[in-house]
């Protein structure tokens, strides 16, 4: 994910929990920031990049 894609949202995180392989993330956020803080992960996840998808594959 882009380093820092939630902050440029200007949303803030109450709290974040990731495992071991970083393939389950979770946020807490408030009500209030909620569809803002999906639509960001959804550019950092899962909006294509040209520039971002060379040398990317799958796990």
């Amino acid at each position: 994910m882009r380093s820092g894609r939630i902050n440029d949202a200007r949303v803030d995180v109450i709290a974040m929990q990731h495992q071991i392989r970083s393939v389950d993330v979770q946020f807490v956020v408030d009500v209030a920031h909620f569809d803002t803080a999906v639509q960001a992960l959804h550019r950092a996840l899962a909006e294509v990049d040209d520039e971002e998808t060379e040398g990317r594959r799958a796990a």
